[in-house]
């Protein structure tokens, strides 16, 4: 079995059927100890078929969900991998299968990176996985059914090839070896940071610490997996101003893959950043009541967007009023502070995974999913995209305002949020609106000065008005 994963001369046809690169009869001929360790497996597994029925083995709660079809049926081709299959939801998918074997390519150049014999490593990878073989199976939503994944052995090489896959290729991009395999090149890799972050393509992060305290831990001790892994994925993090950083309590050390881990560097650096007033947060009902002003309501209103470059937190939000009277005239305008957003064409993808897995895990925080409420509230049509990327908040690399302005519309279907995160900034930003110059001052804007047609209408009314005064008064004290 080691032979067919680790093969050490073999060259690894890219077209090839993947089971003849991982199956774990294959090849056993090839070397000596191959019959060895298969056999040492098979003990494995006796033990562990053992230790399940003492009742030893701690079982989950599911952290790998299918995506509703309520979500998937707004934007299916968000969920769904384009290059990479990773753990068993998608390992069927005929368009994957053929690039499979690309994958065992990784594996052996982690294997050779290791000072003891590649058998042996790979040996107490499948050790690792073995001894929590239910406890993985248990972290996909309604278990692991399939008849291909009971024969634990083989879906033991599967995770320990995933796993170790990912492991190769977040050291070899941190270590900036040179590398032309094929999911390194150009596009290709940026597919694979993409598909990294798909719900429905997660392995629990668990394996991959063991797997990363069995490889890469004895090359580098002091190295991070997390770390590795948010400096991989920086390229594809839309908020380019701000570092991903896990804000990660003490006492919390644990993620549930990959996603969950990126998710938690979205949240507040600290507790008290946290803006909900109480500890219930608002019905949805006045959440959709609260968001109701767009970013170019908010500019007539005298409002001014601004880049929040002092926050730590990446989506942080902060409304700042002036304190003095008649501030929209004289002392300057109250400000909105947001993060700077870079939208691309992986961005929508990346935020509907994030959002999904937020309302499919009761327990996670809403952070994404409310920051998502608030852009679409904000950007409810192109004006409000121009408003936005001329205060320097907004970068809108899709071609067109409509675009961006579409994503955010429709990225909330069929979501909802109960605690909203920015309850307290737009109870402030309601408040100031409401206000008796904000509201004026806007009214006069959208009836007068929303287009140069209205402003030379009213300043043309007030010229005839002038014109009909002075006449008057001529009329009465000067007549000829």
């Amino acid at each position: 079995m080691a032979d067919s994963v680790i093969g050490a001369d073999a060259d690894v046809d890219a077209q090839a059927d993947v089971d003849a690169h991982v199956d774990v009869h294959a090849d056993v001929d090839a070397h000596a100890d191959a019959d060895s360790v298969y056999l040492s497996i098979n003990k494995l597994i006796d033990k562990q078929k053992a230790q399940r029925k003492q009742g030893k083995h701690k079982q989950l709660t599911p952290s790998i969900y299918r995506v509703q079809d309520i979500l998937r049926q707004v934007n299916s081709l968000s969920y769904n991998p384009r290059v990479l299959s990773i753990g068993p939801f998608h390992k069927k998918n005929e368009n994957l299968k053929r690039l499979e074997a690309n994958k065992v390519s990784y594996v052996r150049n982690l294997f050779r990176r290791l000072n003891s014999p590649r058998d042996k490593a790979m040996k107490e990878c499948i050790t690792k996985v073995l001894e929590r073989i239910d406890q993985i199976k248990s972290c996909y939503e309604g278990g692991v059914e399939e008849e291909d994944y009971q024969d634990n052995n083989k879906f033991a090489e599967w995770m320990v090839i995933d796993g170790c896959f990912i492991l190769e290729i977040i050291y070899a991009s941190y270590k900036k070896y040179d590398s032309h395999s094929f999911f390194d090149v150009n596009l290709f890799s940026f597919y694979v940071k993409h598909d990294l972050v798909l719900l429905e393509n997660q392995i629990p992060f668990f394996v991959l610490e063991d797997l990363f305290r069995c490889t890469i831990s004895l090359i580098e001790p002091n190295l991070s997996l997390v770390k590795l892994i948010l400096v991989f994925l920086e390229d594809i993090n839309p908020f380019t101003d701000k570092k991903l950083v896990a804000n990660i309590p003490s006492a919390d050390t644990t993620h549930d893959h990959i996603l969950g881990l990126l998710q938690k560097c979205y949240q507040p650096m600290d507790a008290a950043e946290t803006s909900r007033s109480d500890h219930e947060g608002l019905l949805e009902s006045k959440v959709t009541a609260l968001l109701s002003y767009s970013a170019a309501d908010l500019s007539r209103a005298g409002v001014k967007f601004a880049p929040n470059k002092k926050e730590k937190s990446i989506l942080t939000m902060e409304f700042k009023v002036p304190r003095l009277p008649f501030h929209c005239f004289l002392m300057g305008k109250p400000t909105f502070f947001m993060p700077v957003l870079t939208i691309e064409d992986y961005t929508e993808s990346f935020f509907r995974n994030l959002i999904a897995y937020e309302q499919l895990t009761p327990a996670t925080s809403k952070h994404i999913t409310s920051y998502a409420f608030a852009m679409d509230c904000l950007l409810d049509s192109q004006e409000d995209v121009h408003k936005v990327i001329n205060s320097k908040v907004f970068i809108n690399n899709l071609g067109s305002t409509k675009e961006a302005s579409d994503l955010f519309n429709s990225i909330c279907n069929e979501v909802t949020v109960k605690d909203f995160s920015y309850e307290r900034q737009w109870k402030q930003v309601d408040k100031y609106c409401k206000g008796y110059w904000p509201k004026n001052v806007a009214f006069l804007r959208r009836t007068y000065f929303s287009n140069p047609w209205s402003l030379i209408g009213l300043l043309a009314a007030m010229l005839l008005f002038a014109l009909t005064v002075a006449q008057t008064y001529f009329a009465i004290y000067h007549p000829s």
